[in-house]
């Protein structure tokens, strides 16, 4: 089953819902030009945490003034931790990272305990293939060498998110440079040990290892000769690891041209999370992402 998010962008954009947002250090010009459409549709209400004056540099570059957000001062390196007290709180609804690096908004995700319970972190990048579906791609930020530990989780929470999402049996397809087990080649190994893993479930269907062209093309499937209910039909990819996830990402979205999206999951609030690098287009997709994350989690609360 294929979703096409742009459908619950659409209701997202159109809500009006006012989702109070906590923002990490919003001094980039391309962030507040996305806070600033989001404000104006009546997306979110804003909590902007970090340096007055640099905060007030970048809302003066913007049609935002001060009176129509709640800024918090404070010093960068404490950003973090004060935009997930307010998730704490009760006073915001989803975290977003601003200028800061990664690691410092998972350090204060993690001291503030904005954790699901039995679950790590991990990111599930959502690309917007050409025919509106999409595909989903884990884990391209968080893990850097995964083991076959972490990637259960990783495996895990693709499964979860997709199943929020409507898809009823998920296709993953744990994906390696070739199809065949090599005990030289440990993404094969995992592949196999994580089919193994997930076989007697019957909410998804996992199974690897695959070459991505036979993950994803049934042409490519069938002249392999490879038959079984993901081969070809993949809703989500698990890659070896961050680089080969990473590249596959900035590869679909900086060479090919695809729109973006990506989801921070395994935290009890949804988290608005992009490269520093990232356009605002995939800015505003990945916060209307978080935003219907956090609508299907309500709902199924």
């Amino acid at each position: 089953m294929s979703i096409n998010l742009n459908i619950y962008y659409e209701k997202i954009k159109n809500s009006k819902a006012g989702y109070r947002l906590a923002v990490a250090a919003p001094y980039d010009g391309v962030i507040i030009r996305m806070l600033e459409e989001a404000y104006k549709e009546g997306i979110i209400k804003l909590w902007l945490v970090g340096e007055e004056e640099k905060i007030k540099t970048a809302l003066s570059l913007s049609g935002l003034k001060e009176e129509d957000v709640n800024m918090i001062p404070s010093r960068t390196e404490d950003a973090a931790d004060i935009a997930c007290k307010l998730i704490n709180d009760g006073k915001c609804d989803i975290l977003m990272k601003g200028s800061i690096h990664t690691d410092e908004l998972l350090r204060g995700i993690i001291r503030n305990k904005l954790m699901m319970p039995g679950r790590r972190i991990s990111h599930i990048y959502a690309i917007h293939k050409p025919d509106g579906s999409a595909l989903f791609i884990s884990d391209p930020s968080i893990a850097i060498k995964p083991s076959l530990e972490e990637k259960i989780h990783i495996t895990d929470n693709t499964i979860d998110f997709l199943k929020k999402l409507g898809i009823e049996k998920p296709r993953i397809a744990v994906v390696s440079s070739v199809e065949n087990v090599n005990p030289k080649m440990e993404s094969t190994v995992d592949a196999k040990n994580l089919t193994e893993c997930f076989k007697s479930r019957n909410d998804c269907f996992v199974y690897g290892p695959l070459g991505l062209d036979n993950a994803v093309s049934q042409a490519a499937a069938s002249l392999k000769k490879i038959e079984n209910d993901v081969a070809g039909n993949a809703d989500a990819l698990i890659m070896p690891d961050l680089d080969s996830g990473n590249l596959l990402c900035k590869g679909l979205i900086y060479i090919a041209g695809l729109p973006a999206a990506g989801v921070l999951y395994g935290t009890s609030c949804p988290v608005v999370f992009t490269s520093r690098s990232a356009s605002e287009d995939e800015r505003m997709r990945t916060l209307y992402l978080a935003c219907l994350n956090y609508e299907l989690s309500k709902n199924n609360a």
